[in-house]
């Protein structure tokens, strides 16, 4: 039995609480991901330096012209 047609065979009230729980599932999970990426993913500032150092500007250049 496909998956949608055992979520519509479901009672109103056991939708509604599964697609409230779906929502506050990814509520929490986008807490948590933008928690965890400050904790373990925040550049440093040798990236910092590394990215002005590295020419981050080069979009800017017109095509064919040096540094």
């Amino acid at each position: 039995m496909p998956l949608l047609q055992s979520f519509r065979n479901l009672s109103p009230k056991t939708r509604i609480g599964v697609g409230l729980g779906l929502l506050a599932w990814g509520a929490v999970g986008l807490q948590i991901s933008d928690r965890t990426e400050e904790r373990y993913f925040k550049p440093t500032e040798e990236d910092h330096a590394a990215l002005r150092d590295d020419g981050a500007s080069d979009h800017n250049r017109r095509p064919g012209q040096r540094r």
